[in-house]
């Protein structure tokens, strides 16, 4: 009874092909019909046409060149479809005939008149030119010509070759439906003989794509529903779900556990190509490394600049140049890795320091401190040596700064970021303004430097929008002179005797200032405004 079946499916499908092949074959004939009926109603419409026209104008006597266009444009629009007021002509196979009247010699449009004024096509026109008269096929159309005589005019009608693509398309739609019942029935055969091997494929596939796509689920067992006849086969599979699931479970422990240290070791090569302390480094554990890479913390922000050093430049040879530099940022290189700190990003002449990173300090202000001291000592040295190769003295200015900061990898670099390194660069610029070595707004960390003297060395308005208040600006004495400390009682004093309108006492003291520490341009800076307010 099988095998019957079967052999009845084998001929409905034969028979499906042959009735396939009989309709498409007669899909030719019959559109190949209606193509030649079109051209031969497109010509008879072209004769009426002209025929109309002669009529018309054989009427008048003498008729103008315009009332002769005029005449063949209502003509061409009583059997245009797309005219507003003409009525539309269908042609046999029941699409559209559409007319164009152009100048035989030009190719210039006389109608329609939506694109009057334009110019045909040169492939119509060049059709045309040899002929009178005659059958005329473009690439996307194609119709019958004819010219007018006495005016130089020339008709085309024509169909579009598109309108026959609905004719072809029905057969074919009849064809493709019965190559689909075709393929139903094969498909049916196919079911029929292999649907148990299907559902079990299918269950396998099933539990095989769960188990390597869900994270939550591993391989799990077959239903003995989708053993029938494959018993020995379900039976062992659910065998090797069991195990293999056992197995998943250990190597996703381990795949978690390298991962983890992959990263670890990753984020470890950053803070060593940051030139990060030994020390720091064989204190981070496992379980730290993250958090020492990305977190915020307090650091102290030194950020140093040699000034007017790009004035310069144009005179020096660039070997030079950049042999100089590379000493200083050897020496601020190693020097950071020895303190605690990091070179958090450099311009050549300009460079920012971190200092309490990638382990917290709670000494990073002071480490930052005697880092500056040892950059201008290290400068003054090489001022007054054969390592000034150029010849230029260097004059370097920083800016100080301790707050929080965000610290973490970014790309393939290790950085700190956060105000407190904006800061430090508008400290900088303060530095460079007062005309001193080194400026700071962080009071708090100056109280704790023991022997270091520092001055209050003005009180300015932040220049940030999310500064708040009045922001009071320290000058740090690296280097000690003598009456350092009397110039620093002045000097305060006078600021007091300013800010509270007593100009007059505040001028002594500054002159004083200037006694004991020459060129001290704070203090003239500050005589300018007594002098100034005064006349006031």
């Amino acid at each position: 009874m099988r095998r019957g079946f079967v052999s009845f499916l084998n001929k409905v499908s034969a028979a499906i092909l042959f009735l396939a092949a009989f309709v498409y074959v007669l899909n030719g004939f019959y559109t190949g019909d209606i193509r030649a009926r079109q051209v031969r109603y497109c010509r008879e419409l072209v004769k009426f046409c002209l025929t109309l026209v002669d009529e018309r104008t054989s009427a008048l006597s003498d008729p103008s060149p315009v009332l002769v266009r005029d005449i063949v444009r209502a003509a061409a629009a009583y059997f245009d479809p797309d005219a507003p007021e003409g009525p539309v002509v269908p042609y046999p196979s029941g699409g559209l005939a559409r007319i164009t009247v152009f100048e035989s010699a030009s190719g210039k449009v006389v109608y329609p008149l939506t694109v009057s004024g334009a110019s045909v096509e040169k492939e119509l026109l060049t059709g045309t030119a040899e002929r009178i008269e005659g059958e005329l096929e473009l690439g996307d159309r194609f119709g019958y010509f004819a010219r007018l005589h006495g005016v130089g005019l020339t008709f085309f009608a024509f169909a579009e070759t598109s309108d026959l693509f609905s004719f072809h398309s029905r057969t074919l739609y009849v064809t493709v439906g019965l190559l689909a019942l075709f393929c139903l029935v094969i498909f049916l055969m196919d079911a029929r003989r292999s649907g148990l091997d299907l559902g079990l494929l299918g269950a396998f596939y099933a539990r095989f794509d769960e188990g390597f796509r869900s994270r939550a689920v591993l391989l799990e067992r077959v239903e003995e529903r989708y053993g029938r006849g494959h018993e020995q086969v379900v039976r062992r599979f659910n065998e090797m779900a069991l195990r293999g699931g056992n197995l998943i479970r250990r190597l996703e422990d381990q795949i978690r556990s390298l991962g983890q240290q992959r990263n670890n070791l990753k984020k470890l090569i950053v803070l060593y190509r940051k030139y990060a302390p030994s020390e720091n480094l064989q204190n981070l554990s496992e379980q730290t490394v993250s958090e020492a890479v990305s977190r915020r913390q307090d650091v102290s922000s030194l950020t140093l600049e040699l000034v007017d050093f790009v004035d310069s430049l144009e005179n020096l040879h660039p070997e030079v140049v950049s042999k100089e530099l590379s000493g200083l940022h050897s020496l601020l290189k190693s020097d950071a890795a020895a303190s605690g700190g990091i070179v958090n990003y450099s311009r050549g002449h300009l460079v920012n320091l971190v200092y309490g990173v990638p382990a917290p300090d709670e000494k990073s202000f002071l480490r930052a401190v005697d880092a500056a001291r040892r950059v201008l000592d290290w400068v003054g040295e090489r001022n007054g040596s054969a390592e000034n190769i150029s010849g230029v003295k260097w004059s370097v200015k920083m800016g100080l700064c301790y707050g929080s900061a965000l610290t973490g990898v970014v790309g393939e670099s290790y950085m700190v970021l956060g105000r407190v390194v904006e800061e430090s660069r508008r400290m900088l610029e303060y530095a460079k303004r007062y005309g001193v070595p080194i400026v700071t707004d962080h009071l708090e960390g100056l109280s704790r430097l023991g022997a270091v003297r520092y001055r209050k060395l003005d009180v300015v308005h932040g220049e940030d929008p999310g500064a708040k208040g009045p922001v009071s600006l320290y000058e740090v004495f690296i280097r000690e002179h003598g009456g350092v400390e009397d110039a620093i009682k002045l000097y305060e004093h006078g600021i007091g005797m300013f800010f509270e309108g007593r100009y007059e006492i505040a001028t002594l003291d500054f002159k004083k200032v200037n006694q004991l520490i020459g060129g001290d341009k704070p203090s003239l800076m500050f005589l300018q405004r007594c002098e100034r307010l005064g006349r006031k």
